[in-house]
C-alpha cells in the first residue's frame, strides 16, 4: 500500500566555531584502562610481543595511559569454576585467612608494573569479589541463591586481606594505590555462582558494613590519604 512520508523540517545553517584556548575542565588528571580482564591474559605472553603491547598503551609513542585499576583477584589456582570466561579468574593473593602467596596473580602484577615504568602515575584497586574461600559457597563468581556471598564470620577478615594486599603493594612493589573499591556492582541481582567472572552481591546494609571495615583496617595499618 501507499505510504504518506512528512517531509524533514529546515533548519537554519548553524556555524561551530571551535576555540582551543577555551578550558572547560581544568583538573583533568589522564586518562586510563582497568586491568581486569586484559592484563591476566597478555602478562603471559612471551617477549617481545607483551612488552610491545604494554608500549602501544602506555608507551609515549603509544596511548599514553596514566591511569590504571588492578583488579584483586579471588580465584583459587589453579581455578575450579569452569565457567569462567577467558582471563576472568584472577588467582588470589591469599589462600587462607592471613596466608598470603605473593608469587600469584604474576601475569596482571607484570602489566601494572609495565605502565608505571613507562609513565602511569595514578594507581586504583578494586575487588569483584572476597576470596573464594570467604564465600559462603567457595566461589568467587557469585552466591548460590544469587544473594550476599561474603561469610557473616569473614568481614574482618575480608577488610583486612585488602589492607594487607594495598600496603604489600605500597611497601614492597612500589605501587600506591590512590583508591581502594571492595565492592564492584554490589546492587546487581546478577551476580550467581557459575556466571563466568568473579562478582558478588551485598545488600546496602552490608555494604555498609564492609566499606566500614575497610576503612578501619586501612587505618589500623597506617594507610592514609
Amino acid at each position: 500500500l501507499p505510504t504518506t512520508v512528512s517531509p524533514r523540517p529546515a533548519f537554519a545553517a548553524t556555524i561551530a566555531i571551535v576555540d582551543p584556548t577555551t578550558v572547560y575542565q581544568p583538573h583533568w588528571e589522564g586518562w586510563g584502562t582497568s586491568l581486569a580482564w586484559f592484563g591476566n591474559v597478555i602478562g603471559g605472553w612471551s617477549e617481545p610481543k607483551r612488552s610491545e603491547l604494554a608500549d602501544l598503551v602506555f608507551g609515549s609513542s603509544g596511548l599514553q595511559m596514566n591511569m590504571v585499576r588492578y583488579n584483586i583477584g579471588a580465584s583459587p589456582d589453579p581455578n575450579t569454576d569452569t565457567s569462567m570466561l577467558t582471563g576472568r579468574a584472577i588467582p588470589s593473593l591469599a589462600t587462607a585467612p592471613g596466608v598470603y602467596d605473593w608469587s600469584k596473580d604474576a601475569r596482571q602484577r607484570w602489566v601494572l608494573q609495565a605502565a608505571k615504568s613507562r609513565g602511569a602515575t595514578i594507581f586504583e584497586a578494586f575487588a569483584n569479589s572476597p576470596p573464594w574461600f570467604m564465600t559462603k559457597n567457595n566461589d568467587a563468581s557469585g552466591g548460590s541463591d544469587c544473594g550476599n556471598n561474603l561469610r557473616d564470620d569473614q568481614y574482618d577478615d575480608y577488610a583486612n586481606f585488602l589492607a594487607d594486599v594495598v600496603r604489600r603493594f605500597r611497601d614492597n612493589e612500589g605501587i600506591a594505590f590512590r583508591t581502594l573499591s571492595p565492592l564492584n556492582e554490589p546492587n546487581a541481582g546478577y551476580w550467581c555462582a557459575w556466571n563466568g567472572q568473579e562478582g558478588a552481591g551485598f545488600t546496602l546494609d552490608k555494604q555498609d558494613q564492609i566499606v566500614t571495615q575497610v576503612a578501619q583496617a586501612l587505618s589500623a595499618q597506617g594507610i592514609t590519604g
